[in-house]
Formats: structure tokens, sequence, C-alpha cells
């Protein structure tokens, strides 16, 4: 009987710990964006040259965590409770995530001043064309990312920094070289190298902050 129950408790574990994977990744993504924003807030509160008035933004931060404290519960987090539960746990997730990319922009705009942030959604149009992009890396290693920028009605200062598009050229790949925190775009000569780091590669680490400046 004892080796039986044994076995049993055994397997239901194995089950338990890859019942519901959104619930994990949601859980991962939301700690690394929530470490990333006490790192980047932390550096804008210290250095407040061009906004005196930005505080650390404690009690956000902390209603943020205690969001992601709440699914971490019991059974929220290993998969196995009902399934109105992990309705409002993705909910949380995505309020995390709404909320902690306001307090990364407002932070970045404190380092950055004038910079906007440039993701696939950004409108190319309506940045400065002779702006150049920038990475932030928010890690603690050196780092040689492939990152995607948008093409769409950009200028031709921004396409001249991509070292390749998509076959509709609506997206660039830009390689960003990061030594410390911040890194800069590698032009052909210095980009194509064997060290480079495939964005699936790297999931798991927060990529380098893209901004227009």
């Amino acid at each position: 009987m004892v080796r039986f129950y044994f076995f049993r408790l055994e397997f239901w574990r194995l089950d338990d710990e890859t019942w519901v994977g959104s619930i994990k990744k949601g859980n991962r993504h939301s700690e690394i964006l929530l470490r990333d924003i006490e790192h980047v807030a932390t550096l804008a509160s210290l250095y407040r040259l061009y906004n005196e008035h930005y505080l650390y933004p404690k009690e956000a931060i902390d209603e943020s965590w205690e969001k992601v404290l709440l699914n971490q519960f019991h059974d929220v987090l290993p998969g196995s409770a009902i399934g109105m539960v992990y309705e409002d746990a993705e909910k949380l997730y995505a309020e995390v995530r709404m909320d902690g990319e306001a307090l990364l922009d407002e932070a970045f705009r404190v380092l950055f001043p004038g910079s906007v942030a440039l993701t696939l959604d950004t409108d190319p149009k309506a940045l400065d064309p002779t702006g150049k992009i920038v990475g932030f890396n928010t890690t603690f290693f050196r780092r040689s990312d492939i990152v995607q920028v948008p093409l769409v009605g950009a200028h031709a200062g921004l396409v001249s920094q991509v070292l390749q598009t998509s076959s509709d050229g609506k997206v660039g790949y830009a390689v960003v070289n990061s030594s410390g925190n911040v890194g800069t775009v590698c032009t052909p000569a210095t980009g194509l190298h064997a060290q480079i780091t495939p964005v699936s590669g790297a999931s798991l680490l927060p990529l380098p902050r893209l901004l227009g400046c």
C-alpha cells in the first residue's frame, strides 16, 4: 500500500506541473517585467535631471506584485484549480502587463528625454527622421540580440539601421549590441557574427528596449 500510494502521488505531481502552460508563462513574464520595472524605475528616480517630479512608483509596483503573487497561490500556478480561476488569473496577468508597460514608458522618458518606445505597433512616420535606435539591456550580461523594427512609412534614416527586411518589407531586423545597459545598433560590418542570440533563444530574458531617439 505504501509503495502504491507513493507512485500515485508522484504521477499526480508530474501531471500537475504541466497542466496550464499559459499560467506559467504569464507568471514568468510578469516576474521578468516587474523586475525590469524596478530596475529602470530605480535608475529614473536617481537620474531626475529632466523630470525632478518623478518618484519611484512603489504603490503601483506593489499592486502588480500582489496580483502576480495571488496567482501563485496553491492550486493556481500548479494548474489544479477549476476553470474560472484561470479566467481571472489571465485577466490579472493582462492588467500587470498593461500597467507594467506604462510604468516602463514613464521611467524611460526620464532616462531618455524626447524618446518614444519603438515596437511593432509604433507608427514610424511619427518618428524623428534623424533619430537613432538604441536598446536598453535590463540584464547584467553582455548581449547581442536580433530585434524587430516597424518599417511601413519609415524614414530612410530608420530603414538604414536595419540589416535585413521581411519579404513584404513591413518589418526590419536589426542587431543591438549591449555590453552594458545601453546598446547600439550594429552595422553590417559588426553585426553579423556567430554570437548573435536569436529572439526565440532568449525568450526568458527581457530583450533590449527599443527607443526611437
